[in-house]
């Protein structure tokens, strides 16, 4: 038996019980002049609480039962016949109402559907129920009207309390069965909802009953308040499945707008779009409608009916509300109530102004319409799918065009391989039919005769096909839609042509012409080599003699470098080894060809040593490495010692990674270059710099001790002592800076062996400046130049060597002297501290100066040992190295050195500093 057979048997067998119930319980005459206002106001109370139910996930329930508790408990037992014909004529104005009321659609996805059946529900629901639990009550000797105390009278409460919250959930789950709503579904999602209304308000019920037995005139108040609580509890309803329904509705876009933004494949993009659509409404059909972006041919890519797929799905449009849809770019909403026995709606895709289709959805349920809430939400998911589509269908065109292109780039090797014409043809079909995508192709050469006709003589994707077929005789037969003729040129002589055949129109697009016409000259320049040439012997003899000649140029190469070159592979066989691998104390033609694993176990061989490893597992190590290339790190050049035929060698050894065209790997190199010579230069440089200092300092200190003794023995008082002072003066000035480009030269030495170790502490650079300025302002007077500071007291103490700051200072002041003219003006300058990118906090020193400037070409490279500007002299002439001692001075503190413009003229050259802990100021302190 099916669902509605039951239903109509149901509705049926309640009227009946109803119908039967209310003759058993006629009221006489007597009674109704006696109760009938309060009949007249439980029936007004009864209806009015029936239009105001609070939702459900499904349909609605009220909490009306109160009316006919609290009437039965405060009448006398006579009352009942009154109260029984007054809540059912209340419950079938009540119902009759619904059934006619609107409802709203958006609240929920499912509505009720409410006929006359409703009707008989909701006053079998009311009348049997209070009926039933009444005389049960009545059974066992409840009191009426009920009154204190209600102790003895708890049993019966109790007993008519299960007794009519059973039956009034049971009658209420038998009309949500007729009325086509999900029992399970109910008690699932609003068993708690429905238990609280049915049993919370008994207690208030059975109070509001006392209170009227006492105070017959108190039905006023309870009518009032049981009013302003339905009304209460429907507006509270509404109100939480609106904030929960915009809650759903807001999750879900964002889920729409996720999905959308995680793929760009076209049809992943339209099944998720699908996906979120049908959580947001009941969707028993989804369509969606596109445009070929180039064609403009409308398909359909993906149909969902009832949750499966579709193939090959059509519709009218010029006849369909779809089209309406596409021809007028507007959303349109056909409801429930109009002729079509379904609710469909369909908005457009648009983007950049562009139309790119539409979508659709159909619900076949009568109880789930679309409102004007699922239009606007489709509009909205409507216009973050027009996007991703837009993205989607121009990454497929590019990904599509990628494929074409890297077809295009795969087959030139492929024709430019071979020189066997037939096989340059059936190449040149094979990789046609990829590079356009078509459904056919057929290649055409035109005889060693001009005026011949062409012959087809390769072809693919065709059945029923002959030499003497043209590209329409093709069509034809092949029952092709169109196709695409391309003439295959070199220079001015036509080899032949191309055709691509197509099932279907529209096929062509012209961003695809540069990609096809450089595949047409790409297929006429390899049929144009293989008519030239054949595989004959005189071209594979010339295909030797190259191979040879460029063994033969490389094979010289690698014997003339300096360098020594092993390259071992995988394998870990020695595959390549020049004679400069003597240098490590190795002979290549011992180690041609041999495993290195071999050569290892030799020990008098001394492999690894040569080699510059500890031990023979540190070679084995680095060729198991070589295996697994994932874990290969570069290695830094690595030095070593080694001795050969008792001639001690320095031995710069660097490891490269050797790859193939597609980067698998190939082996290793090992390249070993000989430093000795560069050692011993660079030792006897240092020496000589030590030697130079040596032997200038003891002189030149002597000669400081007799200027100073000429100046004390000349007596104060003598007319020769202030010529006197001054020359020695000049002179001790002189010898001291020659003392400090000996010194210089000797820091910078040190500083490059690494040798020279700063000894930094807390320093007041006002004091350095101070100090420069005092050293270099007989000098600044001499030569007409202002020498000022300008460092601030809030500039903080430096973590630096002062010793050498103060002559990083003093060169530079020097060197703007030197070249700064009469009237000129040199300012020492300390800025605000700086943070760098690391963090670290820098303090910026300039010494500027009023000079002729620097050319920008030698900005950078003055820092560079004996490097001088050409053509330009100063004052006094330079070593060369004062500002590559300024150089290494500052990086060997972290800092860093370079030249400005000065914008009033002149140069400016700026070094930092790092600024000095608070701690360590507090030590120095």
């Amino acid at each position: 038996m099916n669902r509605s057979r039951v239903s109509n048997l149901i509705i049926v067998l309640c009227g009946v019980l109803v119908i039967f119930t209310l003759l058993m319980n006629l009221p006489h005459a007597n009674i109704i002049n006696q109760y009938a206002g309060q009949g007249l106001i439980y029936m007004m109370l009864t209806a009015v609480m029936l239009l105001f139910g609070v939702l459900l996930t499904q349909g609605e329930f009220s909490v009306v039962h109160v009316a006919g508790i609290a009437g039965f408990l405060s009448l006398p037992v006579e009352a009942l016949p009154i109260l029984l014909w007054g809540t059912t004529i209340g419950a079938l104005l009540g119902g009759t109402l619904l059934m006619f009321r609107q409802q709203d659609v958006g609240l929920r996805r499912r509505t009720t559907i409410r006929n006359v059946g409703t009707v008989v529900m909701i006053c079998a629901r009311l009348t049997l129920s209070l009926f039933v639990a009444s005389n049960i009550y009545d059974y066992l000797h409840g009191p009426h009207p009920l009154h204190p105390p209600l102790l003895q009278a708890f049993v019966p409460l109790l007993v008519f309390a299960v007794l009519f919250s059973a039956l009034y959930t049971i009658i209420f789950c038998l009309e949500s069965y007729v009325e086509q709503r999900s029992i399970r579904l109910m008690l699932r999602q609003d068993s708690l909802l429905l238990a609280a209304m049915v049993i919370i308000p008994l207690p208030f019920a059975i109070l509001s009953a006392m209170v009227m037995s006492l105070s017959p005139s108190s039905i006023t108040i309870f009518a009032i308040g049981a009013l302003m609580t339905t009304v209460g509890l429907y507006r509270f309803s509404r109100t939480r499945f609106q904030l929960q329904k915009q809650l759903d509705e807001q999750r879900s876009l964002t889920a729409v707008s996720q999905a959308l933004q995680s793929d760009l494949k076209l049809d992943s993009l339209l099944f998720a779009i699908y996906n979120q659509v049908a959580q947001l409404m009941h969707t028993d059909q989804f369509v969606t409608a596109l445009y070929e972006r180039n064609s403009r041919k409308l398909r359909f890519p993906l149909v969902m009916q009832n949750g499966q797929a579709v193939k090959d799905y059509s519709e009218d449009i010029q006849n369909s509300p779809l089209g309406r849809v596409l021809r007028q770019q507007t959303a349109l909403l056909i409801s429930a109530d109009s002729t079509i026995p379904h609710s469909w709606l369909g908005v457009p895709l648009v983007a950049g102004g562009r139309l790119l289709g539409a979508i659709s959805v159909r619900s076949n349920d009568p109880q789930q319409p679309f409102s004007d809430d699922d239009k606007r939400l489709l509009m909205i998911v409507a216009g973050s799918a027009s996007v991703a589509i837009d993205n989607a269908q121009l990454y497929t065109q590019q990904m599509t065009r990628a494929i074409r292109v890297t077809a295009l780039n795969r087959t030139l090797p492929l024709l430019t391989g071979t020189l066997a014409l037939d096989t340059v043809q059936q190449t040149i079909v094979a990789a046609a039919e990829d590079i356009l995508q078509s459904n056919g192709v057929a290649l055409f050469v035109q005889g060693d005769d001009v005026k011949s006709a062409m012959q087809l003589v390769a072809s693919t994707g065709l059945n029923q096909v002959d030499e003497t077929m043209t590209p329409d005789d093709i069509v034809k037969r092949e029952k092709k839609a169109t196709y695409l003729g391309l003439d295959l040129v070199v220079g001015n002589e036509r080899l032949g042509g191309l055709a691509f055949f197509f099932n279907e129109g529209n096929f062509y697009d012209e961003e695809d012409t540069p990609i096809a016409l450089t595949f047409a000259a790409q297929a006429a320049q390899a049929i144009h080599n293989a008519r030239q040439y054949t595989i004959t012997d005189k071209a594979l003899e010339r295909q030797v003699v190259q191979v040879t000649e460029t063994r033969d140029r490389l094979q010289v190469i690698l014997d003339t470098m300096t360098e020594g070159i092993l390259m071992i592979d995988c394998d870990g066989v020695v595959t390549l080894a020049n004679p400069r691998v003597d240098v490590a104390g190795l002979n290549a033609q011992t180690l041609l060809g041999q495993n290195v694993d071999f050569l290892l176990e030799k020990p008098d061989f001394d492999l690894a040593e040569r080699m510059g490893f500890d031990s023979d597992q540190k070679v084995r190590n680095l060729l198991k490495l070589l295996r697994a290339p994932e874990g290969w790190n570069m290695s830094d050049p690595f030095s070593y010692t080694v001795t050969n035929e008792g001639d001690e060698r320095h031995i710069e050894r660097n490891i490269i990674l050797i790859k193939g065209a597609d980067s698998n790997v190939l082996g290793m190199m090992l390249v070993f270059s000989d430093e000795t010579e560069a050692r011993e230069l660079s030792q006897m440089r240092t020496d000589l710099s030590n030697m130079i200092v040596h032997d200038l300092r003891s002189p030149l200190t002597a000669v400081t001790t007799g200027l100073k003794l000429l100046r004390d023995i000349v007596p104060v008082e003598s007319p020769l002592h202030p010529t006197v002072v001054m020359t020695t003066e000049t002179s001790q000035r002189a010898i001291r800076k020659m003392l400090v480009r000996v010194d210089s030269l000797l820091d910078i030495s040190r500083l490059d062996s690494g040798a020279l170790t700063l000894e930094t502490e807390p320093t007041d650079m006002a004091t350095v400046a101070d100090s420069v300025c005092i050293e270099l302002s007989p000098l600044a007077q001499e030569l007409e130049v202002t020498l000022t500071t300008d460092i601030g007291d809030e500039t903080p103490a430096l973590d630096a060597d002062s010793d050498k700051v103060e002559r990083v200072l003093q060169n530079l002041v020097d060197n703007a002297l030197k070249f700064c003219p009469a009237n000129g003006k040199v300012t020492i300058k300390a800025h605000q501290p700086e943070v760098d990118e690391q963090g670290e906090r820098f303090v910026r020193i300039d010494v500027s100066d009023s000079g002729p400037g620097i050319p920008d070409e030698y900005k950078t490279r003055l820092f560079d040992r004996y490097v001088q500007m050409k053509g330009r002299r100063g004052k006094r002439r330079g070593s060369g190295l004062g500002l590559t001692f300024c150089r290494m001075v500052v990086e060997a503190h972290g800092g860093r050195i370079w030249i400005e413009d000065n914008p009033g003229g002149g140069s400016i050259f700026a070094f930092t500093l790092p600024v000095a802990e608070a701690g360590e100021v507090d030590k120095a302190v």
